[in-house]
């Protein structure tokens, strides 16, 4: 989609971190302390990874994301902290879910 000024990026085009994807591939665990690599691909080669730690009990927890931010030698290290936390399902079992470090909003994906 383009405007009178040109291009312009849309959400679909970010980077996005999916709690589903993360808990189905088994990245993350309830009951576990895990970490690793996430890495994006596109076509087959890879565009972009994060380093994680995450530490889950059984209601809440905390996924640790570590990655460089900039071009050249202006590269920086950051590091950025969410919280997850867990809502009851209506017929048993309990929801992960994202707090956005921002919002404070609970979500299934985090988008860059």
């Amino acid at each position: 989609m383009s405007y009178w000024g040109g291009w312009r990026p849309h959400i679909e085009s970010a980077l996005c971190l999916d709690l589903r994807t993360m808990l189905r591939r088994s990245a993350i665990w309830p009951g576990c302390d895990t970490s690793g690599i996430w890495q994006w691909t596109c076509d087959g080669e890879q565009t972009a990874s994060i380093g994680y730690r995450a530490t889950l009990g059984t209601d809440d927890g905390t996924l640790t994301l570590d990655y460089s931010q900039g071009t050249g030698d202006e590269r920086r290290a950051i590091t950025c902290t969410i919280r997850l936390e867990t809502v009851p399902c209506h017929y048993g079992g309990r929801r992960w879910l994202f707090v956005c470090p921002y919002t404070g909003r609970r979500a299934l994906k985090l988008y860059k």
